[in-house]
């Protein structure tokens, strides 16, 4: 199921994005100034680029590409 990014709060938002970037760094990305790519994620999401996706099966929240997510679930 798809979450719309405007019924969460401004807090939630930042914080999904802030978890997303946190689970895909990698050692190489020690430099990459987090803050920034947080911003990034938050306004891929606000321009639809990215999606919020609640997975009921095992009641989880992921961020993704819009091409990952079958739309026929809204």
């Amino acid at each position: 199921m798809l979450i719309d990014y405007q019924e969460l709060t401004a807090d939630a938002l930042y914080g999904l994005c802030r978890e997303h970037v946190i689970s895909h760094l990698t050692d190489s990305d020690v430099e990459v100034e987090l803050e920034s790519w947080i911003q990034m994620v938050v306004d891929k999401v606000k321009s639809g680029e990215l999606v919020i996706e609640f997975a009921e099966v095992n009641q989880s929240v992921v961020i993704k590409n819009r091409d990952e997510v079958a739309f026929d679930e809204q």
